[in-house]
């Protein structure tokens, strides 16, 4: 199987076949994208491999919910990454979006 990143546009069904992959770093590459449907996005946040999870706090695009579910990742790491991207994003939201 083809690595995520080796394609310019990715579709649904491709995505999907991507997200089930044995390989992580086949999802971690998949998890990065910004082009696929958030749906998949909220699917990898739910991945055993903490490379994938990662690749979802680093991607701006994943639903609020992939993030909601990343909060209490087993993996420190994780969570670190997560504080991070909150901290980056703070500063730009509107005080209503801050609750």
């Amino acid at each position: 199987m083809e690595s995520a990143s080796a394609y310019s546009s990715i579709s649904y069904e491709k995505a999907r076949e991507l997200a089930n992959a044995a390989d992580p770093k086949i999802r971690a590459d998949l998890a990065r994208r910004t082009d696929i449907k958030t749906e998949v996005l909220y699917f990898l946040a739910e991945d055993k491999s903490s490379d994938v999870q990662r690749a979802i706090v680093e991607n701006e695009a994943p639903p609020d919910q992939a993030n909601e579910l990343l909060v209490s990742d087993p993996d420190k790491n994780v969570r670190t990454s997560l504080a991070g991207k909150i901290a980056r994003l703070a500063p730009n939201l509107a005080p209503q979006e801050q609750n």
